[in-house]
């Protein structure tokens, strides 16, 4: 584990990727990138007000904390959380989300009868996307498709266009 890092604002994190990205294609490394996301968040937001936040918070932390420090992650809209992961390959990224979805799935909500598990889209530079722009479409595409799956899920983009979980 490596210590908590902040989360970025999505400013930083559009230069950094962008960064990244000639970086890699320089010197040939692979780039992950995924977007994760509660999947109950918007029903658990309005239902529990000020446990929800502290939870999410929870939720925030085990991210930073099961990452590494060369990891860069940033909040996206709809509470979702995009994170960059230089120098790795769409395996390893996938795994990185296998084990942060198994580390949210550890953590006690404040009601009983709540879940949390946690969707992941997740694509890599350069097979899925040369540009910041077509990298974060991939992850969302995949996103998407873990969520309409019914959450719970890493999803990540083939090069058939299709996702595969």
């Amino acid at each position: 584990m490596s210590p908590s890092q902040p989360l970025v604002d999505p400013d930083t994190f559009k230069r950094q990727l962008g960064l990244e990205i000639e970086r890699a294609r320089r010197y040939r490394h692979s780039l992950g990138l995924a977007i994760v996301r509660l999947d109950q968040v918007d029903r658990f937001l309005e239902q529990d007000g000020k446990e929800s936040q502290a939870c999410l918070a929870q939720v925030t932390e085990t991210i930073r904390n099961n990452t590494r420090s060369s990891d860069l992650a940033a909040r996206r809209e709809h509470n979702a959380v995009i994170v960059l992961f230089p120098e790795t390959d769409l395996e390893a990224a996938r795994k990185a989300c296998e084990k942060l979805r198994g580390e949210v799935l550890k953590l006690k909500p404040p009601r009983a009868d709540v879940q949390l598990t946690l969707s992941c889209g997740v694509t890599a530079f350069p097979e899925f996307g040369e540009t910041p722009e077509a990298l974060v479409t991939s992850a969302e595409d995949c996103f998407r498709k873990a969520h309409a799956m019914g959450g719970n899920i890493v999803v990540t983009a083939q090069a058939s266009g299709h996702a595969s979980i």
